[in-house]
Order: C-alpha cells, then structure tokens, then sequence
C-alpha cells in the first residue's frame, strides 16, 4: 500500500523539477555591500523561499511560469522591497534601502547584581547598575 501510494507522488514531483526554473539573484546594501540572511520569497502563494548566504547570493527553484512573479525581500534594518520578474530575467541585483529612525525605542534598566566572594563572606555585596557603570565593571 505505501508503495502504490509514492509512484504517484514521486511521479508529480519528477514533473515539477522537469518544469523548474532557477532565480538567482544577490542582496546589496547602499554601499553595494552583501546583505547576508536577507529573506527571499517568490509569490503569489509563497511559491518558494531562501536565506541569502554571506555573499548576499540566493537561488531559488520555482515552477516555470510564463508570467511575472513577485519577489519579496526583507532583511533586518532593511526596507522591504517588493520586485516583479520575469522569466527572462537573469542574474537579479536587489538594492535594499536602509530603514530611517534605526532603533525606535530604549530604556535603561536599573538592576542589582549580588558579588559572591566564596572565600571571603564577610565581603560580599549588592553591586547597583550606577555602580557598575561608573567603576568599570
């Protein structure tokens, strides 16, 4: 019964890999630097998805399509990118934008760490953040 059941599978994925185009591309910053573990996915449906690697590079197999596909592009501190390609489309180039405003919000937390000295007791001690800050620790 198992077997009977991957002959069709396997037969539907054979034709999916036989009618298969690879998107290559590569993530750059504003100063045309690799952006790494940018996320790459082809819609509509999320057809297909990658990370790009180090060198910013992503390749993708996804069904032959006769139409434009949409490519969508996040990375951290990035604006997303939204790009239509087509199947002639070659080796693509993505120019990320950097988002404005950086880090939208901070607080300074206040804490106490406890000093342990095992082999003398008597000193220890709550050290407070101020502390710490201003003593070098």
């Amino acid at each position: 019964m198992a077997l009977f059941c991957l002959i069709p599978w396997s037969k539907a994925y054979a034709q999916i890999a036989k009618d298969s185009v690879t998107v290559k591309g590569i993530v750059l910053n504003e100063r045309q630097k690799p952006v790494r573990d940018a996320l790459v996915i082809v819609m509509p449906n999320w057809i297909a998805d990658t990370f790009t690697n180090r060198e910013g590079c992503f390749d993708l197999k996804v069904p032959a399509f006769e139409d434009s596909l949409i490519l969508f592009v996040e990375a951290f501190d990035y604006n997303q990118k939204l790009i239509a390609i087509k199947p002639s489309t070659g080796l693509l180039k993505i120019h990320m934008t950097p988002q404005k405003g950086g880090v939208i919000c901070t607080e300074e937390i206040t804490y106490k760490v406890p000093l342990i000295d095992w082999f003398s007791p008597q000193n220890n001690r709550i050290f407070t953040s101020e502390e710490m800050r201003t003593s070098g620790h």
